[in-house]
């Protein structure tokens, strides 16, 4: 993961960095626990867009098709830019999230 000036800065905020101490939280907690206490593994992808649901027998998703973004613009007023690359990863449950904006 490539992390541009404008990143950084982003990431000196308060809130920001409480954000990014959560999920560090997350990880070393998981890492903690033993293999076979947990049967189920959550990924969160980031700047990733949904491009293509991928359905098999009867309708049941097999993976889905994302399209790899990149930011681009100062600090504070980043957007998420479309890059051509795209990953497709296999998954059994799959959720869909209308978005959220922090204020």
């Amino acid at each position: 993961v490539r992390v541009t000036e404008s990143c950084k800065k982003e990431a000196e905020e308060r809130v920001t960095k409480r954000k990014l101490q959560l999920l560090q939280d997350i990880v070393k907690e998981q890492s903690k626990q033993k293999q076979s206490d947990t049967n189920k593994t959550l990924y969160l992808h980031f700047l990733k867009s949904p491009l293509t649901i991928v359905g098999g027998p009867e309708n049941h998703v097999t993976s889905l098709v994302l399209g790899v973004n990149k930011l681009s613009g100062p600090a504070g007023k980043q957007n998420a830019i479309t890059t051509e690359e795209t990953l497709t990863i296999p998954v059994d449950l799959l959720f869909r999230s209308i978005g959220y904006r922090s204020l």
